[in-house]
């Protein structure tokens, strides 16, 4: 019985000192090393979590991608047959140099991102998401002088989610 009891204050202190974004959820898949040049994705995670600025939602990416790369994510938040979201972060140097999450055909959505030469992610508020339907996402990757040429997708039929 004391272990019990022991056992249960240990596990309310831990649950009182883990920070709120740990009680989200969060769902991994990965691709296999299908390619020898980058960008080559290797991993792709979906995590949905709350913090001081709400529900939150945020994919990322990692692998072998390179000191050049352009990344596009595609994503389907209405549970229809094509994107609604797209999600592109452009890297040059091992420096992210440009970010941006829109709606497609429509305007930019508030987001924060990151990116280097192995992982890339973007955060955006669960709210500029359809809330009540699951999220779908696909990557492409794209390398070239001007990121035009399609260097991996991921994954390579079909969506993640």
């Amino acid at each position: 019985m004391r272990m019990r009891r022991s056992a249960v204050a240990v596990a309310a202190i831990v649950l009182t000192l883990v920070p709120i974004r740990a009680f989200g959820a969060s769902v991994t898949y990965s691709d296999p090393d299908d390619f020898e040049i980058a960008p080559d994705v290797h991993l792709s995670t979906k995590t949905t979590f709350r913090n001081e600025l709400g529900r939150r939602v945020r994919i990322g990416a990692r692998g072998d991608l390179g000191p050049r790369y352009r990344l596009r994510v595609m994503v389907d938040s209405l549970g229809g047959r094509h994107a609604d979201v797209v999600m592109v972060a452009t890297v040059r140097r091992l420096e992210l140099s440009n970010c941006l999450v829109l709606y497609v055909d429509g305007p930019a959505i508030e987001s924060n991102c990151d990116a280097d030469g192995q992982r890339a992610w973007w955060g955006v508020a669960r709210r500029d998401l359809d809330p009540d339907k699951r999220i779908r996402w696909r990557i492409v990757a794209l390398r070239g002088p001007g990121f035009h040429e399609v260097a991996d997708l991921a994954p390579d039929a079909g969506w993640y989610g």
